[in-house]
């Protein structure tokens, strides 16, 4: 059993294991954001080419108000996420991760 009072740093090799594996974690979670992000836009679009199919109908069936009412919903945000936002979100989350370890790694020195 290891005493508290005689470890209280890590080793630089478990220091750096332990940073490699804190780095391994963030790809994995980042390519599973980006593969998320992708999916999401080829629904949404799949999604705005099936609401703009309806409102051809409308038009074609004299039905104005009806096509004008689904293609504002074809441009709206709950059909077109905003790609460039996410994207922010995940660049402000790396970045504060990266703060944290750089902090974390002087503590460790």
């Amino acid at each position: 059993m290891i005493d508290e009072t005689q470890h209280t740093r890590l080793p630089a090799a478990e220091a750096n294991a332990l940073r490699i594996a804190v780095l391994q974690s963030m790809a994995v979670a980042l390519s599973l954001t980006l593969h998320n992000a992708v999916a999401e836009q080829q629904h949404s679009q799949i999604l705005r080419n099936a609401i703009t199919s309806a409102a051809a109908k409308a038009i074609l069936q004299g039905k104005r108000a009806e096509a004008e009412e689904l293609l504002n919903l074809a441009s709206s945000k709950l059909v077109a996420p905003n790609l460039t936002a996410m994207m922010a979100e995940v660049k402000a989350y790396l970045e504060t991760v990266e703060k944290q370890l750089q902090e974390h790694a002087l503590e460790l020195a």
